[in-house]
């Protein structure tokens, strides 16, 4: 997401914070975990301020605790309430690039693609070598798809969306939508402009009816070798890393993180900002939360050691027998100590 240039000092102006430095100009906001050149970048935590000291930021808004970085800085007192206004003002900034700034071009064609009926190409729109799209299909502008892939029937491909080599994507998929970013304002819960892109790197498979949500701010990203089987939704700012396997009406919340190889059995649910290492293996419908360490093999919700869970799925069906039990053993205690009139000393 890029924008017309604007001042650190006019950013702060539109939500109350002081500029920290020189009063750089700045083309677009980035996350800490993906910082981009050129933009702002957004650190809400004092304690991420050694990972943002890591970085290539440009420029960063941060809290007052981190305002003696050595980087040109806009310091807010609550910068994550800062969020929603620099989302509409950049929002804005983005439309007025793209209107007046980006040049308008044809779609560009390599050799031997091949284009069902009624399929839509916008401007800008750039597709590799010995690609194929179904019918139907609506690749919106500025969405580059690369060589040998295969674009089913009614696919969308919304715009900031980016498609590598040897891609399949199945029937009916959406790509790139708006994220759920929701804030409630003491009325009702207004949206939030969803400014990001998604990034589908080489030799990725989604299946049919999947949805891959566009980030916020960065890119939410689908990494090399991974499979996504049918009805799989992704969220927004969702990292997945390459060669994971997700089965099918998985559900990866907002932000979270998947490393390498994790395999998700069917009807999976990762929560918002979890964090999941590599080689991690989840059973059916087990509810993620939180952090799971490398190598890990869980079920259960909220998840749990497989063993523990196995243990577990024996136990729970005796539960109600052994609690009437543990009632009849309690009552005939209770009888046979019954309270005497004397009182204990």
């Amino acid at each position: 997401m890029r924008t017309h240039p604007i001042k650190l000092s006019a950013i702060a102006s539109r939500i109350d914070g002081r500029v920290q430095g020189p009063d750089l100009e700045v083309m677009g906001l980035s996350p800490l975990d993906a910082p981009e050149e050129g933009t702002l970048t957004l650190c809400f935590r004092a304690r991420d301020g050694g990972r943002l000291v890591e970085t290539t930021a440009r420029a960063a808004l941060v809290p007052p605790s981190l305002e003696n970085l050595g980087i040109p800085l806009i310091v807010h007192p609550r910068p994550r309430r800062a969020l929603r206004p620099l989302l509409f003002l950049f929002d804005a900034l983005a439309r007025e690039y793209r209107e007046n700034a980006e040049e308008t071009r044809k779609p560009v064609l390599g050799e031997h693609v091949l284009l069902g009926a009624q399929v839509v190409l916008e401007d800008n729109v750039v597709i590799g070598d010995r690609t194929r799209i179904g019918a139907g299909a609506c690749v919106e502008r500025g969405v580059t798809i690369g060589r040998n892939c295969r674009i089913g029937p009614r696919v969308v491909l919304h715009r900031g969306s980016t498609v590598g080599d040897d891609v399949r994507i199945g029937a009916g998929c959406v790509i790139g939508a708006e994220g759920f970013g929701f804030e409630w304002d003491g009325r009702s819960h207004r949206a939030l402009p969803q400014l990001g892109g998604v990034v589908i790197e080489n030799d990725v498979y989604i299946g049919a009816n999947s949805t891959v949500a566009r980030a916020t701010i960065g890119n939410t990203v689908i990494s090399e070798g991974t499979r996504l089987d049918c009805q799989v939704h992704i969220g927004h700012n969702v990292s997945i890393g390459p060669h994971c396997l997700l089965a099918a009406q998985v559900g990866v919340a907002g932000s979270a993180r998947l490393g390498t190889r994790v395999l998700l059995g069917g009807q999976v649910g990762v929560g918002d900002h979890a964090r999941v290492g590599d080689d991690v293996r989840a059973a059916a419908q087990t509810g993620i939360r939180g952090r799971i360490e490398s190598g890990m093999r869980v079920a259960g919700t909220p998840q749990m050691p497989l063993e523990t869970w196995r243990r577990l799925s024996v136990l729970l069906p005796r539960l109600p027998r052994q609690a009437r039990r543990l009632r009849h053993l309690l009552d005939r205690m209770n009888a046979g100590n019954a309270p005497s009139d004397r009182q204990p000393e």
